[in-house]
């Protein structure tokens, strides 16, 4: 499966520290994922040149596992890359409600595989918590 597509819903309106951890890895899989097609190289081969479990790569590509630096780091020396990083401003997001749903009624985002279709974004992510009160001092 590839990723090509991120939903514009978590580009632009991440929820919390936790959704905004899950778009940074998100963003280097995606890198990842390029690489892989580019080198023709199956997941099962990515986790054996990284020194890990194929299901722990199956993990990160399904979003229930984060991506950590040491990762990272030999992904760079498998494919001979260097990440690059840089800040950018980005807009304010209002702490009002939460958007749950996509224009296209699926729940937090999706992606578009290799085969056309749309999947969601993250199969195992918990529904958004509610937000309590301010307790008064």
């Amino acid at each position: 499966m590839s990723i090509k597509t991120i939903h514009p819903l978590y580009e632009s309106e991440p929820v919390s520290g936790r959704d905004q951890a899950e778009m940074l890895s998100f963003r280097f899989i995606s890198e990842i994922d390029r690489l892989m097609e580019r080198d023709d190289i199956s997941k099962k081969e990515l986790a054996r040149r990284l020194g890990t479990s194929a299901s722990y790569i199956t993990q990160l590509f399904k979003g229930d596992k984060l991506l950590n630096m040491e990762i990272l780091a030999r992904t760079e020396l498998v494919f001979g890359v260097r990440f690059s990083i840089e800040a950018q401003k980005v807009q304010a997001v209002p702490e009002k409600g939460l958007r749950t749903k996509n224009e296209a009624g699926n729940d937090r985002g999706s992606y578009t595989g290799s085969s056309g279709k749309t999947k969601p974004l993250f199969a195992r992510e918990a529904p958004p918590r509610k937000s309590r009160p301010a307790k008064k001092k």
